[in-house]
Formats: structure tokens, sequence, C-alpha cells
């Protein structure tokens, strides 16, 4: 979901380059032009001379490279899809907001760098997400939308999601943690958790919120629950921006097919982990242990089941 953009580029004539106009009037480093073709330009203009390293293409279609041609430092992005041309001009409204007091090096390594953050959300893959992350992804949003915006609203989100398999939990805030489980399984026996933090969080409170799902017509998918969190963002521009940017880059090598999947939640447990929860813990365990993973048996997991779920759990957060 990209919101409406102001077409910047729309009066600009063919083969202005290499003039243009101020991306926005208060920074004079951010300029627009096209190209002969009608391509759309971002150039970047600094009176110092350097010479920024690693300007290879990001993807086919958006180019990147130094105009030696002209005094101090131009660096000139070009888009030759037209297919993404709203995409591109979101990406450079975030770029220029977020480019802050940079300069020199810093400010073409930030924008390279933002770049490569940003393909995933321009010109994804679709090569095609493993089961696992794909079941993970779609658990995960489900539980963003059916309770945690619901709960705590959508101005915080991207502060306590952060959609990156290095964090230990899936979602936090409030002194309290939610991490998510999901399968397609009708009855499965066992839930896998991939490390030692993962269900030792220094918090109050920690739960698992353990999803069955199956496919069905008649439900979500990655593009239904994508576009809710965006629509429930709109009027926190920087959260958005956050959010389309992250899940870009999670979501760049999801298949079509994947990507417009429907499915339902055939049943949601929630289980509080106490103190005397089975599991294994990094902060009781020999530092001598590096990592480990393990699976519990859900039969164990029944004296810690909440009667109300998620709901219950969130009660009193």
């Amino acid at each position: 979901m990209i919101p409406t953009q102001d077409n910047r580029w729309e009066d600009l004539p063919k083969n202005s380059y290499p003039n243009g106009k101020r991306f926005i009037e208060e920074d004079t480093r951010f300029w627009i032009s096209k190209d002969a073709l009608g391509n759309r330009i971002l150039f970047v203009q600094e009176d110092e001379r350097v010479e920024p390293k690693d300007l290879g293409n990001i993807f086919s279609g958006l180019s990147l490279y130094q105009d030696m041609s002209v005094s101090g430092t131009r660096f000139v992005i070009k888009l030759e899809s037209k297919d993404i041309e709203d995409k591109f001009t979101y990406v450079c409204e975030s770029i220029v907001k977020e480019a802050g007091d940079y300069q020199g090096v810093a400010l073409f390594q930030f924008i390279y760098s933002e770049l490569l953050s940003w393909s995933g959300f321009m010109r994804p893959k679709r090569a095609g997400l493993s089961h696992e992350i794909y079941t993970g992804l779609w658990g995960e949003l489900s539980v963003v939308v059916d309770y945690f915006i619901k709960k705590f609203g959508a101005e915080n989100l991207m502060n306590n999601w952060t959609g990156n398999d290095k964090t230990p939990q899936d979602l936090t805030a409030r002194g309290f943690s939610l991490e998510v489980k999901a399968t397609f399984k009708t009855t499965p026996t066992s839930i896998q958790i991939s490390s030692l933090e993962q269900l030792d969080a220094p918090i109050d409170k920690q739960s698992i919120v353990h999803l069955r799902l199956s496919e069905d017509p008649e439900g979500r998918s990655l593009d239904d629950l994508i576009f809710a969190i965006s629509n429930l963002l709109q009027l926190n521009s920087t959260e958005l921006a956050k959010f389309q940017k992250i899940i870009g880059q999670i979501t760049e090598d999801a298949s079509v097919e994947q990507m417009q999947q429907k499915n339902i939640i055939l049943g949601a447990d929630c289980y509080e982990i106490r103190e005397d929860f089975p599991c294994f813990r990094r902060s009781i365990t020999n530092i001598s242990i590096s990592k480990a993973s393990y699976q519990i048996l859900l039969q164990g997991l029944l004296p810690y089941r909440l009667k109300k779920g998620v709901e219950e759990f969130l009660e009193d957060v």
C-alpha cells in the first residue's frame, strides 16, 4: 500500500538533466530531473569533491553513478522502470526526510545503504520463502492486526515489532513479550524453540501464542495483512515508512502465490511463561553452551494455557 504521492516529476520536461529542481525547497542537496527518455532522476549535489565507494546498481532498472562532469560531487540515482515510479517517489521522500545533517562521504554512504534496505520494497525478487518463514510471518502479522494494534494502537508498532529474526522475541511492549508460533498441522504435538534467549526475556510477563492455520479462500493473505497494517499506520508517516521498509525486506523473496494465499486460524492458544515453565533459559545455562534449539510437547504446556487466550494475557499490561 503506497500513500498518494504528489508527482514531483510531472512538470519536468524530458532531457532536463543536468539541470533540475529541488526535491524540497529547504534542502539544497537533493534535486530531481529527467533524462532524454523521461526516466526519473534524483541527484544529490554537494560543493566538496569526494569519491563515494560501492556505487553498484541496486537492481536492474535502478542505476547509480557519480557524474564527474559537474563540479563538486554529484551522486545520480536513475529509475528506468516505469512500473515502480510511485514506490521510487516514496523511497526518495523517506531518504530525504531521514538524511538529516549527513555530509560528504557519510551522506552518500547513507543513501546507498537506504537504497539497499528499500530494494525489497521497490523490486521484490519473488523467488519464494521457505515454508517455515512464510508460516511464521503470517502468524506474526495476524497477531499484530488481531491483538497488538487493537490493544496498544499503531503509533509505536515499529518500536515493538522489528520483523527481525535476530531479535529473540517477536512482539514486546510495556514489560511483556509475545512469542508467536504458527503451524499448518491439524494436530501438532510440539512447538519449536529456536534459541536459549527466546523464552528468557528480562521482563515481567512473557507468553507463547500458538496458532493452528489452514488454507481457506475465505481467509486473509499476506497482502491482506500488510494492507491492513499499512492502513492503520496511515496517520503516522514515520511508522508507515519503517514498516514498509522492513516488510519489503522480509517479503522480497515471497512468491506471488505466497503473497496471495489466504489462510484462517483454526485455533489460538496462549501459554504464560512462568518460573516453572518447561524450557531452557540463557540466564541459567552454562556459558560454555553457546546456542541450542529444542522442542516442547504441547501436552506438557496444558497447565500454563490461559482460558481466555491472548486477551487474558493482555488484560493487565
